[in-house]
């Protein structure tokens, strides 16, 4: 019995020991699963996923939203002027069509016709005149300086020789056009300058082809002025045949708004028109002490 008594102690120690131990085993297991279920997410739940922070949208961004930005081009005003523009653009192109088309169409004697043909250059004269008005000392000059240039390259060409008449009248032009600039009259100084260079470029067109080979009549896009030589017969069309409609005394004032060929058709202070040759009129000089030409 005295034996007994410890051994039965240390057997009770021994129970106790080991139910302490599978308690903490016990704990230990219910620990690692709890963990497991609360980090690891059903396959299809998404809820308890980390949320990846979302950067902010302007308001730009957000879907559905339009955000007008005003840009130059769509402006209300810019918007207005460029209309304006293409408005104004279209008519010139008009214009330049209806002058291109009128110029190479074949000539008609009858008068209708021909005051026909004159508006559009009638209407150019005026514009080149307003033009002229407001012109400024550079602006002449350096028109002036550009019609010498074209003066002197035509001067060393072949085509000279076959126009002296009208070589004569352009440089007539180019020194009306220094007279006056010399006294500060820059208007027309501009306005000799630029009928200088008209009877350049005519000059240029009509040695392209033979003396009577020109097919239509070109409107000039500053008009001539200028006066008779002698008396000079006024023709209803431009040739040597047509009918002689009235007789032109010397030093009758002209100015010529279209040619065919070496001839001009011309309108007089009176009211005549006509076509004369161009080998049979001066430049019309009406400057500071130069005499008064009529």
């Amino acid at each position: 019995m005295y034996r007994e008594i410890p051994n039965y102690r240390q057997s009770r120690r021994r129970r106790t020991i080991l139910t302490r131990l599978l308690s903490v085993s016990l704990i230990v297991v219910s620990i690692g699963v709890s963990g497991c279920a609360f980090h690891q997410p059903g396959l299809g739940n998404t809820d308890n996923a980390t949320a990846t922070p979302v950067p902010k949208r302007s308001v730009a961004s957000w879907p559905g939203k339009r955000v007008v930005i005003p840009v130059p081009e769509k402006m209300p005003t810019v918007k207005a002027y460029q209309h304006e523009i293409v408005r104004l653009k279209r008519l010139l192109t008009e214009k330049d069509k209806l002058i291109q088309s009128q110029a190479t169409r074949e000539l008609d004697p009858d008068q209708t016709q021909e005051q026909t043909l004159l508006r559009p250059a009638s209407g150019v004269s005026q514009a080149k005149s307003q033009q002229y008005r407001l012109a400024t000392k550079p602006e002449a000059a350096s028109k002036i300086a550009e019609v010498e240039v074209s003066l002197n390259m035509l001067k060393q060409s072949a085509v000279a020789k076959y126009n002296p008449a009208l070589l004569s009248l352009v440089q007539s032009f180019l020194d009306a056009a220094l007279l006056a600039y010399e006294h500060a009259d820059f208007s027309s100084a501009m306005s000799y300058a630029a009928q200088s260079q008209e009877g350049i470029e005519m000059i240029t067109r009509l040695t392209e082809k033979s003396y009577e080979q020109q097919p239509t009549s070109a409107i000039l896009s500053t008009p001539l002025l200028l006066q008779t030589k002698q008396n000079e017969s006024l023709k209803i069309a431009p040739n040597d045949n047509a009918e002689t409609q009235s007789m032109l005394a010397p030093n009758t004032a002209v100015t010529a708004t279209t040619y065919h060929g070496y001839w001009l058709r011309i309108e007089t202070r009176d009211g005549r028109s006509g076509w004369i040759r161009s080998q049979s009129i001066d430049a019309r000089i009406n400057l500071p002490n130069q005499e008064n030409e009529n």
